[in-house]
């Protein structure tokens, strides 16, 4: 985030447009997004109060850090015109990727985690309450949480798209745990997205399946699942 200087020469000044990935963005006197050509997130310019806000897509650039660069034009009351150039350092944690195999993980603050193939699973760690929303940034082609370790694990899950990140393209979670931990599924569940009737069996585990929109969340039954 940051603003952008709009004021050039004893006169002042008033930004006339922003050119971003080769495309000039008109001053409406509102807000206006863009999507990079690269696909590596979204620029939102704000020329109400001369902002701007940077949104990188989930892991883009392979999690790589990378920058985005724009200008602004500015023009006083003298038409006099000054272009101001602007740099925002987009930085991942450290990466870690998986194998063929069937990898585990336990989240660490300051790395994100790719488990490419295999059945791989992320156990959280902290004794904490945890919005998927707030880690769905760092994990990817992950097919189980794990909430068993180290005392009550609250997991709540607001929108299904962080389970579309997170997961591979099955897009089927697990969750295991016991019952100390809890899953709420908050304002997910429609007449598009519900609860079967019949829980699954995994290696001898019962799980409440919740589906639609081919999507796939399996709760352990051990866990306190609400809505």
């Amino acid at each position: 985030d940051g603003s952008i200087d709009s004021v050039t020469g004893a006169d002042g000044g008033t930004i006339a447009s922003v050119t971003v990935d080769g495309q000039i963005i008109l001053n409406n006197g509102a807000e206006v997004s863009h999507d990079l050509s690269n696909n590596q997130g979204t620029l939102i310019i704000d020329f109400s109060n001369n902002s701007y806000t940077y949104q990188a897509n989930h892991n883009s650039n392979s999690a790589s850090d990378y920058q985005v660069t724009f200008s602004a034009q500015i023009i006083d009351a003298d038409n006099d015109e000054i272009d101001s150039n602007y740099t925002i350092d987009v930085e991942f944690p450290d990466l870690v990727l998986g194998t063929e195999a069937d990898d585990n993980y336990s989240l660490e603050d300051g790395k994100s985690y790719n488990g490419l193939l295999g059945e791989d699973t992320v156990t959280l760690t902290d004794t904490t309450d945890t919005y998927l929303s707030d880690i769905s940034a760092y994990i990817n082609n992950i097919e189980k949480l794990d909430l068993t370790d180290n005392g009550t694990q609250n997991l709540t899950i607001t929108d299904l798209q962080d389970v579309i990140d997170i997961t591979d393209h099955d897009n089927e979670l697990v969750i295991s745990g016991n019952a100390a931990d809890s899953v709420k599924l908050e304002g997910i569940l429609d007449a598009n997205f519900s609860k079967e009737a019949n829980t699954q069996d995994i290696d001898g585990q019962s799980y409440n399946v919740y589906s639609g929109s081919n999507i796939n969340i399996l709760i352990d039954t051990d866990i306190d699942d609400t809505i």
